[in-house]
């Protein structure tokens, strides 16, 4: 059966992707340095954060992105697109930690997958990379972009903060 693609044309944009990505990114960051409680649901924001950056490379470079959740697959395509990732060993291994992480959306009862600290430095060393190969048009809308506006919609025109509740 052939891989199932994700076009521009039916309305996805690099932009959303890695904004979406950069706010998992930024969740999962915050979710290891809260509690080791949430490390699972740390570890399972980080693997998406790195799949949608890769994705938003796809999409921006090739016009579509496949229906997978393989980082190493997903790296694999965004170099045959162009761009030379580079990865050094270590980021080869982190980027093989982060991808197994997926699997952490579940409990596994018979064989739980131990989440740690080392998936936050993981983290931080693949989206250091990742940040040098976002093009630099791509990143530009990604800052213009407002923190309220999802999928191309606003959706809150007020911050609601803690004291605000």
């Amino acid at each position: 059966m052939p891989p199932k693609y994700f076009l521009r044309s039916q309305g996805y944009e690099p932009v959303q992707l890695l904004r979406y990505a950069l706010d998992h990114k930024n969740a999962a960051l915050l979710l290891f340095a809260t509690s080791f409680d949430y490390h699972d649901s740390a570890a399972y924001l980080a693997h998406l954060s790195v799949e949608l950056c890769l994705k938003a490379l796809l999409l921006d470079r090739a016009d579509r992105f496949p229906d997978s959740h393989d980082l190493v697959s997903l790296s694999t395509d965004v170099c045959a697109a162009g761009l030379d990732l580079q990865w050094s060993r270590s980021e080869d291994q982190a980027l093989r930690v982060i991808g197994a992480d997926w699997d952490v959306r579940y409990p596994h009862p018979n064989a739980p997958k131990p989440v740690g600290h080392s998936h936050r430095d993981a983290l931080l060393l693949l989206w250091g990379r990742l940040a040098d190969t976002i093009p630099t048009e791509l990143r530009e809308l990604v800052r213009t972009m407002p923190h309220n506006k999802k999928g191309g919609r606003i959706l809150m025109t007020k911050r609601i903060t803690p004291e605000a509740k």
